[in-house]
């Protein structure tokens, strides 16, 4: 299964969602990858195992920080919003903070800036597990 789009669209068909969610920037960009990394690792544990499952998240320090507690609640918002018509969410809280942990504590921004063409221009996260080899100068968690 596709890590991009593939798995968040049958949740959004099957669940008639309707767009946007309550919460929008900055959390719909959130919202979206700790979706599609939560149904990765439902669907295809072994892939999710691979590449994010030994990646730290520092929840206990963010339990401590209330910017990440509602980071939290916010997608969790956005969560029952897309999830309302079957009200079956495979995911609780606790996933949700976990996921925002990884990818806060390993992602790596980029940016990419065309000369006079703002139309290919942008932002861009990304997760790499062997980058995360880098930043932390060993292998996290093993």
């Amino acid at each position: 299964m596709s890590i991009h789009a593939q798995n968040e669209c049958q949740v959004f068909t099957e669940n008639k969602s309707s767009f946007p969610p309550p919460n929008l920037f900055p959390f719909i960009y959130k919202t979206i990858l700790v979706l599609r990394l939560l149904l990765l690792k439902k669907h295809s544990f072994s892939t999710w195992d691979d590449s994010f499952g030994k990646l730290e998240s520092h929840c206990e320090i963010r339990k401590e920080k209330k910017h990440c507690i509602h980071g939290t609640e916010k997608i969790w918002e956005n969560f029952l919003h897309f999830y309302k018509y079957t009200g079956i969410i495979p995911f609780d809280k606790d996933d949700i903070f976990n996921m925002i942990g990884v990818i806060n504590v390993n992602a790596f921004g980029a940016f990419k800036a065309e000369k006079d063409d703002s139309a290919n221009s942008g932002k861009f996260r990304f997760v790499c597990h062997i980058e995360g080899c880098i930043k932390y100068y060993s292998f996290p968690n093993q």
